[in-house]
């Protein structure tokens, strides 16, 4: 979510929007399950942008692609990303297996790496899974009750990638940027 901060003139207008005092304008893109970007727009007044803030907490605490330390690629494209952890892709460009690790389906780190990263609902990744597991087509996701568990597991696997947050990363475990 970009924030776009109005200042006290006594009429702003943004986009057919007008603010008769102080408020702020914010813009976000939100990508439905069906594939289209839509941008939004709303005006709120200082009271309210507190507690919408507070609402957001979660995108402080973000989740970030983590991949074994002896990973060399610089970034992954969205799509990359996608192939990956719907398990269509499976080797890395240098021919190493990739090992997937995610998160229990339930826990809230999941579903925010679901719908703010790969752009769907949990259920629908889980649907994905289920396709290509039953027949025959690919392994399944490892899947592991905590982030600590995660980056533990990621550190002992060549080839291998999950989520965390900024504040679980260490020296055991690369961040990879996702364009």
């Amino acid at each position: 979510m970009s924030l776009i901060l109005g200042n006290k003139t006594p009429l702003l207008e943004r986009d057919g929007f007008q603010c008769n005092a102080s408020c702020f304008f914010f813009t976000y893109l939100s990508k439905p399950s069906f594939g289209l970007m839509t941008q939004t727009v709303a005006m709120v007044s200082p009271k309210y942008l507190a507690i919408l803030l507070l609402l957001n907490v979660s995108i402080i605490h973000a989740q970030h692609l983590a991949v074994h330390k002896s990973n060399k690629l610089q970034s992954l494209s969205i799509s990359t990303v996608r192939a990956i952890f719907s398990m269509r892709l499976q080797k890395w460009p240098d021919g190493t297996p990739i090992k997937v690790f995610v998160l229990q389906g339930s826990a809230p780190g999941h579903k925010q790496f679901c719908k703010r990263i790969l752009g769907i609902f949990p259920y629908q990744l889980q649907q994905a899974w289920d396709r290509l597991v039953f027949s025959g087509k690919a392994p399944a996701p490892v899947f592991l009750n905590s982030e600590e568990d995660m980056r533990k597991r990621i550190a002992q696997t060549p080839g291998s990638i999950g989520y965390l947050t900024k504040e679980q990363f260490d020296e055991s475990v690369r961040m990879l940027p996702v364009e």
